[in-house]
């Protein structure tokens, strides 16, 4: 699904994909190697309000990250879009 896609065409799929779902398992490879399932969101209604409110900051877009909210850590993660192997939608 994404082997033939750039980083910009990763990141909004990524993106567009998380509008029409509010959680998600994001599956990618780590920079040591390592396989990470990442259960996360971008809906404001999971983020605490120092996080929607770090989200909004005026900043420019980096296709090479993505930056999501893992649910499991309550907090910020990023990954590279090049690492990108899977997106599928989860009931929280």
């Amino acid at each position: 699904m994404f082997e033939d896609k750039t980083s910009q065409e990763r990141y909004r799929m990524v993106n567009d994909f998380l509008r029409n779902h509010s959680t998600a398992v994001i599956t990618f490879t780590k920079k040591d190697g390592s396989i990470r399932e990442l259960f996360g969101t971008l809906d404001h209604a999971f983020l605490p309000e120092r996080a929607w409110a770090e989200h909004h900051k005026t900043k420019l877009i980096d296709w090479e990250t993505f930056t999501i909210w893992d649910l499991d850590a309550d907090d910020w993660r990023a990954f590279k879009t090049a690492n990108l192997i899977s997106v599928e939608a989860v009931d929280a």
